[in-house]
């Protein structure tokens, strides 16, 4: 399996895993639920959430088996309903109730349709060069502060 279908893979492992710990309202946070299942929904729909495990079968060496791309697509949509639910759950906590009317108002656009229909595909390129970027900045950093802790020594 190559090494960005793993860890796909892993991201939506952690994922799901993440998504079945229960999560509490507060007073007050139950009337943006509604509107977050609708955010939930255009971002981590189950054509999304099948899109993304598309991606990740076809970028996967050696290829799963077809029984294994069986059970995982059963899974998945057997699942997704929790897994919108519970992060439905956390958006209502995180965003107010006008926020959240804008994001889903936001995925509605040209422009938000666009992004959702290019995000999955998207996701190996950016987190690749978020992650070479950040290797950049962490190594500048150290050859800095050892150019600056030379210049300190007795």
């Amino acid at each position: 399996m190559r090494r960005g279908a793993r860890a796909g893979l892993l991201g939506l492992a952690v994922l799901l895993l993440v998504a079945c710990n229960g999560v509490v309202l507060t007073d007050g946070q139950e009337g943006r639920v509604e509107l977050a299942q609708e955010v939930v929904e255009l971002t981590v729909g189950r054509d999304s959430a099948t899109a993304m495990l598309d991606q990740l079968l076809s970028e996967s060496d050696p290829p799963v088996e077809q029984r294994m791309e069986a059970v995982l697509r059963e899974e998945l949509d057997g699942g997704i309903e929790q897994l919108q639910s519970q992060l439905a759950t956390v958006y209502a906590r995180e965003f107010t109730a006008d926020e959240l009317r804008a994001i889903r108002d936001f995925y509605k656009t040209p422009a938000g349709i666009a992004l959702r229909q290019r995000q999955t595909a998207l996701a190996p390129e950016t987190s690749r060069i978020s992650a070479e970027w950040m290797g950049q900045v962490l190594e500048r950093a150290r050859l800095r502060y050892a150019r600056e802790a030379e210049g300190y020594a007795p």
